[in-house]
């Protein structure tokens, strides 16, 4: 609704062409989604170049009005830094051409960082990977971008950040998203990672949170309390049995040492072996 009534107000012929939508970079693979209305449009893949002092978004020749929704950009990141590249997308409609998206990477790689949020009321954290070989190959030369808002809005400039970091002043009961970018020697690198999202919680919500967490856990360790000893009984009872068996205990007669000169009750053994004397006798006929 809103940008459609920025068209009517500023009359671009960009908004004429809806501009693609869900723009990722996978690895060497770019694909994107067809924006909303009729299709049969065309697209064309740029990446940023340097070229001296200023950088310039070139046509990816092999993806340059293409009906696919695809593209593969192995060529392009053989040439750029350390394989890192910006890229965009443009829609094209009856000579009209849409506004760019920028694509978003959705693995962590050498150009990316891997992140994850977490939310308190009234702020949340970026949590980076502690994989950032950048990081420990440049120090702080290698940085990140930040860019958050409220979901569905455009994001913007949260700052720069060598390590974790929190975001305060955030309204409760709003999702926000976040974006990260690499940045080395004060120059974007690569493709940011593609947002996400979380819900800020509300002073309240976050203590009925911890009253659950405090009820379910002891529960949760009851039933696999149960479970476990469920499972011994059925499937290991008879080694149950001989632990609880009492230990064998010799009888108290034979633990009892014997006196010197008194011979031993139960068996004898002759020092002298006396045998009888057999004799054959065989009769005649």
């Amino acid at each position: 609704m809103i940008r459609a009534a920025l068209c009517l107000q500023l009359l671009s012929v960009s908004c004429l062409v809806p501009p693609p939508q869900d723009v990722h970079l996978d690895a060497a693979l770019l694909t994107w989604s067809p924006g909303p209305g009729p299709g049969n449009a065309s697209y064309s893949v740029q990446f940023l170049r340097s070229v001296y002092n200023s950088r310039l978004w070139e046509d990816v020749s092999s993806c340059a009005r293409t009906k696919l929704t695809s593209c593969n950009v192995t060529a392009v990141q053989q040439g750029a830094e350390r394989g890192c590249v910006q890229l965009r997308v443009r829609a094209h409609k009856r000579g009209v051409t849409s506004d760019p998206v920028e694509a978003c990477s959705t693995q962590e790689s050498s150009c990316s960082v891997a992140f994850n949020l977490t939310a308190r009321p009234g702020l949340l954290t970026v949590h980076l990977s502690r994989q950032r070989p950048l990081v420990d190959e440049y120090g702080d030369h290698a940085l990140h971008q930040l860019y958050c808002g409220r979901e569905g809005e455009k994001l913007h400039d949260c700052g720069v950040s060598r390590s974790s970091r929190s975001i305060p002043e955030l309204q409760p009961g709003t999702r926000y998203c976040v974006s990260v970018q690499i940045v080395l020697h004060s120059r974007l690198l690569g493709a940011a990672g593609c947002p996400q999202c979380i819900h800020i919680p509300h002073a309240g919500d976050e203590a009925s949170y911890t009253r659950v967490v405090a009820a379910v856990v002891p529960l949760i360790a009851v039933i696999g309390t149960m479970m476990a000893a469920a499972y011994g009984f059925l499937f290991h009872r008879e080694k149950i049995k001989k632990c609880l068996q009492p230990p064998f205990q010799w009888p108290e007669l034979l633990s009892q040492p014997l006196p010197e000169h008194q011979p031993h009750p139960f068996f004898y053994v002759p020092s002298d072996e006396r045998f009888d004397g057999l004799s054959l006798v065989l009769r005649e006929e």
